[in-house]
């Protein structure tokens, strides 16, 4: 074989591997957009649509009230969940107590099963016989477990009642009696 058939035979080979080298970085190309493209399409997070005036409500199996969730918007996914902008959660216990929670967002589960309160939870329970004597509490995240009437954080809580002052760290809170428990790290600060 004389070089010159060397050098065509070599030059054709080349030629053909980036051939088939485009067809298959096209071929790449082609499967990769259209999967982005399903993905996106089929996306549980996927707004499904936009909110406005919101107003939730939840009831138990007798129809009497749980809660009630207001916020001027928001968004509902494909999943079923909403996302709220400045949510304000109401609790009542007729004839007993009021709890409100208001935070810089909720996201709240398919069919309302937790309601996860983030961005400088501020959340007020009063007991009607003792409207004087609230207890306020703050904390960056709150997790409320509607059917269980339960609350609850892992990052650090203040919880102001009359002049004593309980801060520390992680909370359970039953919100139909208000009683409640740091679980860790807690100081207790009295002020007259």
């Amino acid at each position: 074989m004389t070089r010159l058939s060397a050098d065509r035979i070599s030059g054709g080979l080349t030629l053909l591997l980036m051939a088939v080298l485009a067809i298959v970085a096209w071929l790449l190309a082609e499967l990769t957009l259209s999967s982005r493209q399903e993905q996106v399409i089929g996306a549980p997070d996927t707004p499904k649509a936009s909110l406005t005036a919101v107003k939730l409500e939840r009831s138990d199996p007798t129809g009497q009230g749980l809660y009630t969730i207001r916020s001027a918007m928001g968004v509902q996914a494909q999943s079923g969940a909403i996302l709220l902008r400045a949510p304000e959660l109401e609790r009542t216990v007729p004839g007993q107590t009021l709890t409100r929670i208001t935070a810089g967002q909720a996201d709240i589960a398919e069919r309302q099963s937790s309601v996860a309160l983030t961005g400088g939870v501020r959340a007020t329970h009063t007991r009607l016989s003792e409207p004087s004597s609230p207890i306020a509490l703050t904390t960056e995240a709150l997790t409320i477990s509607p059917a269980e009437e339960r609350a609850s954080s892992a990052l650090p809580v203040r919880i102001e009642q009359g002049g004593r002052i309980l801060t520390g760290t992680g909370l359970e809170m039953d919100l139909k009696t208000g009683q409640y428990k740091v679980l860790a790290a807690a100081r207790v600060e009295i002020r007259p």
